[in-house]
């Protein structure tokens, strides 16, 4: 398990417990910190995360990268965050691969996708209350979706309009497949993108 911090990535010690790990790096490197991301399949409290960083370091700014699978859980995670400390900045991104059942294939988990706009929905509640939440989308492009990676990006445009990332197939995957692209099929999908956008939606930061 690790936990990211920009600009640096933390590998969490085996012979210590994640809370004690957390702890740790958020007293050590409290004056390098001022970004904190943080992923819902860590098997620890999020809350308990980002308290500890909030008290024990300069971290205002927190991102919560999920798979949409939990929409309640998410609910109250983002509720209980910005009632607790009202001046931070909050930036969750949901995952999204695809459309509808091929989004689940992909993901290898029947119902993703109706979980994922169960979440965004709810979240998208509670953001026009709360200006230090920024709700995004992350997609990421791999042979699973590039041939129809366009028809996707015109999708959540018109269904969601909330500001997308582009991510590139890279690392562990679930399938090794996934990475069977060109860099210049990456680079037509960003520039899809892009278009798709304004700066006035901050599009442009996510690529």
């Amino acid at each position: 398990k690790k936990i990211l911090i920009y600009p640096k990535t933390f590998h969490l010690t085996k012979n210590n417990s994640i809370t004690n790990n957390i702890t740790t790096i958020s007293t050590e490197h409290q004056k390098i910190l001022s970004s904190l991301i943080i992923s819902l399949s860590l098997n620890t409290s999020l809350k308990e995360i980002i308290d500890t960083f909030y008290k024990n370091s300069s971290a205002r700014s927190f991102g919560i990268n999920t798979n949409g699978l939990l929409p309640e859980a998410c609910e109250k995670l983002v509720k209980s965050v910005l009632l607790d400390y009202p001046d931070i900045s909050l930036k969750l991104s949901v995952s999204i691969d695809a459309i509808g059942e091929k989004h689940d294939e992909i993901r290898g988990i029947k119902g993703n996708f109706e979980s994922v706009k169960k979440t965004i929905e709810k979240i998208k509640k509670i953001s026009e209350n709360y200006k230090n939440l920024d709700l995004r989308i992350n997609l990421t492009y791999s042979s699973f979706n590039q041939n129809e990676i366009t028809d996707i990006i015109d999708y959540l445009k018109e269904n969601f309009n909330l500001p997308v990332g582009i991510g590139l197939a890279r690392g562990n995957t679930r399938n090794s497949d996934a990475k069977n692209v060109t860099p210049e099929g990456y680079l037509k999908a960003c520039t899809y993108l892009k278009g798709k956008y304004d700066k006035k939606r901050k599009a442009l930061d996510y690529f």
